[in-house]
């Protein structure tokens, strides 16, 4: 199994918005719905400060925070607590990614040119006029030099970071995966699993109602047909819009919960094996499902993870090897915080 390189939650949200120098793009963390409350809840400055920090004598202005906080705090209604979490979050995360970017300029660490000319090519190409890209600029509060100068930062502190996780050891001895394994097993728990094929007609987008109706009478037609003894697999090739499963008559991979949307799980999980569904509706279109096996909860074997552990404990030597060098930084450094 392969793995992305996990790198602490601040580093990366801290290496996608500028630390006060150029105005940056929005920022992209993981979506939540806001942050969590911390337990000793501190509101925040009214009004808040034009400057929220400041490292070895650089400004990190408010408006950089913003940016983050607003996507940390999602689209929903937050409250004063969680508001105080998202910006000190957003603070925290722009304090490491002032802190990585000096210490890249003092190691004279350089990205690579043309890495930052494709970035800047690639976001180039989503605006196809020169009036879209103006606007585009104008929303983050950049202007095009501005725009590549921020793409820099980004790709030195990238250039950085990889530079530091490069110099962890790959290797780990079996010894040290097996007792990994031993001391984790509901890592390696599979719950319940379905054996499933269905067969999927697609229905329009919304506001169609003719064509939706007439969808859902051709899955009424199939599923009758099904139940008078015609072949699945036959059926499902010939009327499954689902080029993935269509092929093999409608068989799917074998699936956990929470890993189909909700109302095909919920169908497929209440059926025995040889039962078929009644229709039913997803984003997707109407399917009609038909379970073949229901596969008990299992643990995995040493064998069958081995590979999964070794990824887990290299990320996990690499995000340590990280954590420390910003431990270290900040040990050095003159950080004040006024939020």
């Amino acid at each position: 199994m392969t793995r992305r390189l996990a790198l602490p939650a601040a580093v990366l949200a801290a290496a996608a918005v500028s630390c006060g120098r150029p105005e940056a793009p929005a920022p992209s963390p993981s979506p939540v719905a806001a942050p969590e409350a911390s337990p000793a809840f501190r509101p925040l400055p009214n009004p808040l400060p034009a400057v929220i920090a400041r490292v070895n004598g650089h400004d990190i202005p408010l408006r950089h925070a913003v940016l983050i906080a607003e996507r940390m705090m999602g689209e929903g209604v937050a409250t004063q607590e969680q508001k105080a979490a998202a910006y000190r979050g957003a603070m925290e995360q722009l304090i490491a990614r002032e802190l990585l970017f000096e210490e890249a300029v003092a190691r004279r660490i350089i990205p690579d040119s043309r890495a930052v000319e494709r970035a800047h090519d690639q976001v180039r190409a989503q605006h196809k006029t020169a009036e879209d890209w103006k606007k585009f600029l104008q929303l983050q509060g950049l202007d095009e030099q501005a725009f590549k100068t921020e793409l820099r930062t980004r790709h030195t502190v990238e250039a950085l970071l990889k530079a530091e996780t490069e110099r962890v050891p790959s290797e780990v001895p079996d010894s040290e995966l097996k007792t990994f394994y031993d001391q984790n097993p509901q890592e390696f728990q599979v719950g319940e699993r379905v054996k499933a094929s269905h067969i999927l007609i697609e229905v329009p987008p919304p506001g169609d109602d003719a064509a939706k109706a007439a969808g859902r009478a051709e899955a009424e037609r199939i599923l009758g047909r099904l139940r008078k003894g015609e072949d699945f697999n036959r059926l499902a090739m010939e009327h499954s819009k689902d080029p993935g499963s269509a092929p093999q008559g409608g068989a799917l991979p074998p699936f956990g919960r929470g890993e189909m949307v909700p109302p095909f799980e919920e169908a497929a999980f209440s059926l025995k094996p040889g039962e078929l569904s009644s229709v039913v509706e997803t984003q997707f279109g109407y399917h009609i499902i038909k379970v073949h096996e229901r596969l008990p909860p299992v643990k995995q074997s040493f064998e069958e993870v081995r590979d999964r552990i070794r990824d887990q404990v290299v990320v996990a030597r690499r995000q340590n090897a990280i954590n420390a060098l910003l431990a270290g930084l900040r040990a050095r450094a003159l950080v004040e915080t006024f939020l």
